[in-house]
């Protein structure tokens, strides 16, 4: 096989061979164990929880390695519905950027058994400082905080989420959280990276608790990911400059949707000047600034693009929102119009088929939050 794998397709014949399942340990905000952050629930997997389950026992269990040989047979995995999908209509998905990636683990192969894991977790917990207007509402405090304020948990609940994510939030105990530190500190030589995930992860004490017990030696050989709101650097003594210190490498994936007044009102509360200023003090260590792709900035990438290039010298990269549905891009009505598309992702939410009265019900719940937080983003004719 070519050392290139970036446009290696199917590997085995497979149209359902995932990486992920052969790299990665992943748990949502309700504790349940997924195959990745875009897959919905997998039936051979369904119950298997941190609660109740270690995540090495939960990554080298038979369950997941039934769902690995069947990845490998080419049969279809539940859960797995979204990257099937967007293949048939565009031949892009998460799976096949998935199968580039596995070159920064230094092969040239794609994996049959379960290599070294990354682990990505809530474990941390799901406290945010932002209510971010699209945001899964088991993924942060402020969201679901704001949602009460405003009375619009029902409008929430009806703007098409994916089932999965009607979910409530399931925070493990604190007698859970120390077990799972003593999992994690015992084996700490058995995982190649650990992957930090919202809430909003620099805020967190569970998050602090974990990297701080890493021992030294160890962290000198493992990679530390977090994806951040970027509003603070420093929190109860603990400095992201340390963790930078400590671990060999450090990457940090700033989530981002916009500048200047949009950027204000899509993360609702956000200070945009102290957010601008980390930006440039931890520019050594941002991979990119992750843009989540909505009805509010469609038109608008370029300018995002060039704005966070020309002022910080950062990437952007994109991501499609596409639950809930009535805040797709799927359904802007004048697609022609759209002067900017900058991934096939992104073409793909687009090519998906429009539903009107979804968009009104968009709109319609975000004319509800201009009314809560006392200033508006949409224009007149939106």
């Amino acid at each position: 096989m070519e050392k290139s794998l970036s446009c290696y397709k199917d590997p085995f014949g497979s149209k359902t061979y995932c990486t992920k399942p052969f790299t990665n340990i992943f748990a949502d905000g309700a504790s349940r164990y997924r195959l990745c952050a875009d897959a919905g629930i997998t039936k051979e997997i369904d119950g298997m929880s941190l609660e109740d389950v270690d995540p090495l026992d939960f990554y080298y269990s038979p369950q997941m390695d039934k769902v690995r040989q069947m990845m490998i047979r080419g049969e279809h995995i539940t859960g797995c519905e979204g990257c099937y999908e967007q293949e048939s209509k565009t031949g892009w998905s998460y799976r096949q950027d998935h199968h580039k990636k596995i070159e920064h683990y230094g092969l040239d192969y794609f994996p049959t058994t379960p290599l070294k894991p990354g682990y990505k977790t809530r474990q941390i917990g799901t406290k945010c400082n932002l209510g971010c207007f699209m945001c899964r509402a088991y993924d942060s405090s402020t969201r679901r905080m704001e949602l009460s304020q405003a009375n619009l948990w029902d409008m929430w609940r009806d703007l098409g989420i994916r089932e999965y994510e009607k979910s409530k939030v399931k925070n493990i105990s604190q007698k859970r959280h120390k077990e799972l530190l003593k999992h994690l500190k015992e084996n700490e030589t058995s995982f190649d990276m650990f992957r930090m995930c919202g809430g909003e992860p620099l805020l967190s004490d569970r998050m602090w608790e974990m990297c701080d017990q890493v021992s030294d030696e160890y962290a000198k050989e493992m990679k530390l990911f977090i994806t951040t709101n970027l509003t603070e650097l420093d929190y109860k003594g603990h400095s992201v400059h340390k963790l930078a210190e400590k671990f060999k490498y450090l990457m940090l994936e700033v989530s981002c949707d916009h500048y200047g007044e949009k950027l204000k009102w899509i993360r609702y509360p956000i200070d945009v000047d102290k957010f601008e200023q980390n930006l440039y003090r931890m520019k050594p260590y941002i991979d990119c600034i992750m843009c989540t792709v909505s009805i509010l900035n469609i038109f608008d990438l370029k300018e995002i693009e060039d704005y966070y290039m020309n002022n910080f010298g950062i990437k952007v990269n994109w991501y499609a929102l596409y639950s809930p549905a009535s805040l797709s891009i799927k359904n802007i009505p004048n697609k022609e119009d759209i002067p900017y598309i900058p991934t096939d992702e992104i073409k793909g939410e687009l090519l998906k088929k429009e539903v009107p009265s979804e968009l009104e019900k968009g709109y319609e719940y975000i004319r509800s939050l201009e009314n809560h937080r006392g200033f508006k983003i949409l224009g007149r004719n939106s």
